[in-house]
């Protein structure tokens, strides 16, 4: 299991931000923000993907693991609201639809390319395509045994929900974000059952029932 997502990459961070300093190359820059906002480091984090975004790192990389990284630079667009990275990244991504990234260099994680592309879709507002591909994303995993990765999607799903807010969304993000907490604690992922917990605080009951 992925020790970015279990909150002990103690080493790496320093590791990754010497090899970004000696090749400026995406797929050693954008595991750094990750890192950060797993250390609660949010700002910091903030800082360094807006570097990261104002150079177009993307367009220039050239490096074998180019897809995984847009994968990473996703989650981090995701978590920083940025749908002007999501519309460049998502032309590139989108002919991946049906393919798998391996990060293994960075965290030994297998990810279907279409849990990038329906968080990617539900930042600039391709809502029903966003739903399609995660939907697309829970079968590949269940299918593949991902469970760590189910999760994480089903949490993805419900935040794009909750941006939507059309009827019955709120009250459907409630419960995949349940879920989701239920699936991480079950796997023992502290940083995946914090996210979910939050996200589901933040669903109040005065909010579901207007809903």
């Amino acid at each position: 299991m992925s020790r970015l997502e279990q909150g002990t990459h103690d080493g790496l961070l320093e590791a990754f931000d010497r090899l970004s300093t000696k090749v400026p190359d995406l797929a050693f820059e954008v595991p750094i923000p990750l890192f950060l906002i797993s250390a609660g480091e949010l700002e910091r984090a903030r800082q360094v993907y807006d570097r990261i975004v104002e150079r177009r790192t993307w367009e220039t990389s050239d490096h074998m693991g180019t897809i995984a990284s847009l994968l990473m630079l996703t989650e981090c667009a995701a978590r920083f609201d940025d749908p002007g990275t999501a519309r460049a990244i998502y032309p590139i991504l989108a002919p991946h639809a049906g393919e798998y990234a391996v990060v293994a260099g960075f965290a030994g994680l297998l990810s279907p390319v279409t849990h990038a592309l329906g968080q990617l879709c539900g930042l600039i507002g391709r809502y029903d395509e966003a739903t399609a591909y995660f939907e697309r994303c829970i079968d590949d995993c269940r299918r593949s045994n991902l469970r760590t990765l189910l999760a994480r999607t089903q949490l993805a799903w419900a935040r794009v929900l909750a941006r939507r807010n059309a009827p019955g969304d709120r009250r459907r993000a409630h419960t995949l974000g349940q879920e989701a907490q239920r699936r991480a604690e079950k796997l023992d992922v502290p940083l995946l059952v914090a996210d979910a917990m939050t996200f589901t605080a933040g669903l109040s009951e005065r909010t579901l029932r207007a809903v």
